[in-house]
């Protein structure tokens, strides 16, 4: 029951702030939709990476946490989450009290939108 209300926490908490935050950008028209599609795909790519590399597989292995800042300059991203928890069979619980994830944004999607 536990992992239910959990699933559920990280829904809200990074989920839907990150697409809270790219659909405002979206309405002030301050970012196309082709980089807001880079960027959740840029962030789901540094999970992925992040999980495989602490578990071989990261499909049985769970994140809580929430949103804390993102920031795009030049092309380089970055998203750092707060108080953030990996938990899993093979690591057992990693706490960390923040994770930030950084990339560079896809040179040929950002530089075709302007």
């Amino acid at each position: 029951m536990e992992t239910l209300v959990d699933e559920y926490w990280i829904n809200i908490n990074i989920g839907k702030s990150l697409i809270c935050i790219i659909n405002d950008w979206l309405n002030a028209e301050e970012l196309s939709v082709n980089e807001s599609l880079s960027i959740l795909q840029n962030f789901n790519t540094a999970c992925s990476e992040i999980l495989i590399k602490y578990t071989g597989s990261g499909r049985k292995l769970y994140c809580f946490g929430k949103l804390y800042n993102y920031n795009c300059i030049d092309g380089f991203w970055n998203i750092t989450g707060s108080g953030v928890r990996f938990s899993g069979k093979s690591i057992g619980q990693l706490n960390s009290r923040y994770v930030k994830l950084i990339g560079l944004e896809d040179q040929k999607i950002t530089n075709n939108q302007k």
